[in-house]
């Protein structure tokens, strides 16, 4: 028993060590330069993840990552397929059509049900201030029989696919000058779980936004 005692007081001050409380939220020493923050959404069972880091690129090298749709798979973590529906990115507004992997369970769960991949309908608007140097990209979910854009629009759907009930992204990029790109990543899901351990899809919410965050700093070209 104090060695439980001790191996649990061990483990806090652990902890302790890499999260820094701030109100409801906490930040995590930066992983390969990416800070993590995590914060309660009011009315929710699910927390919102926000990602940090700096690249060092050319802006012109963002607005096409923003705007070529088709290659999301390629950097969004988890992102199976993304279409246009209605709309046009370079007008920015449309209507996408997006299928993410579905949430992995721990070892421990290998008995339950396997989770179904998602898809949802989702707004895109971004926007870009030429004179503060930032492009920000919002994308959140709908109902696609309230849009009038998506009257005529034959909106796929599959029994292996469960739709997201909710969900808010936003991504910003800030031009800080010297060829430094300041990239935050805000991402907040209800992909509509129907299992008991919701820590299962905050894991994956923050999965989503950290490795997202990776594959960015990649695929952008360095200076």
């Amino acid at each position: 028993m104090f060695f439980i005692m001790n191996l649990r007081s061990f483990s806090a001050l652990i902890l302790a060590g890499l999260l820094t409380l701030q109100g409801d939220s906490y930040a995590r020493s930066p992983s390969g330069g990416i800070l993590m923050t995590r914060q309660q959404v009011e009315a929710s069972e699910y927390d919102q993840f926000t990602g940090l880091v700096d690249v060092t690129t050319t802006y012109g090298a963002v607005r096409s990552l923003v705007q070529d749709v088709s290659a999301y798979p390629e950097w969004l973590h988890g992102c199976l397929e993304s279409k246009i529906l209605s709309g046009s990115i370079s007008r920015g507004n449309a209507f996408i059509y997006f299928v993410y992997a579905a949430p992995k369970l721990p070892w421990y769960l290998f008995m339950a049900p396997r989770p179904k991949k998602r898809d949802m309908v989702l707004r895109l608007e971004w926007s870009e201030n030429s004179e503060s140097g930032k492009i920000t990209v919002s994308l959140t979910s709908i109902d696609p029989n309230e849009e009038n854009a998506l009257t005529n629009v034959t909106i796929p759907s599959s029994p292996d696919l469960v739709r997201v009930k909710e969900i808010t992204v936003i991504w910003e990029f800030e031009d800080r000058g010297n060829g430094v790109v300041a990239i935050e990543h805000r991402l907040h899901i209800d992909p509509d779980h129907k299992g008991e351990d919701l820590g299962i899809i905050n894991k994956y919410a923050k999965k989503l936004v950290e490795e997202s965050l990776k594959n960015v700093r990649k695929r952008l070209p360095d200076l």
